[in-house]
């Protein structure tokens, strides 16, 4: 797609428009969240935990869909950059699947802490 936006704008334009398409993009993503989106329960421990009670958990997923399709749209493809693209699908899916089991890790290890003591 590059190639085809080299025929009528120079470099630097093409990044301008790649950065606005891109934030336009992210902006309305997340202006209009997916369902499938955890929301925060709030923590237990943290002074004034509950404030984040119902925030959305997981927008890094948006955001890199965001910035892949920018990516793909504005920049020249080649091997190397795929490979990167693919390690940060990498990344940010283990982070996004790590979200919800983190609560349940925590608990698992506070109880058996608890039952070690006693």
């Amino acid at each position: 797609m590059y190639q085809v936006w080299s025929n009528f704008l120079n470099p630097g334009q093409i990044a301008m428009l790649g950065i606005v398409v891109t934030f336009l993009l992210t902006f309305l993503a997340l202006k209009h969240p997916f369902s499938f989106l955890p929301s925060d329960h709030g923590r237990e421990f943290a002074v004034n935990g509950g404030l984040s009670r119902g925030k959305l958990r997981g927008v890094g997923l948006v955001i890199v869909i965001c910035f892949l399709i920018g990516s793909v749209l504005f920049l020249p493809l080649g091997a190397e950059y795929v490979i990167y693209a693919i390690l940060l699908v990498c990344i940010m899916l283990s982070g996004y699947l790590g979200i919800p089991a983190e609560p349940l890790f925590r608990s698992s290890l506070l109880e058996r802490l608890q039952k070690r003591r006693d």
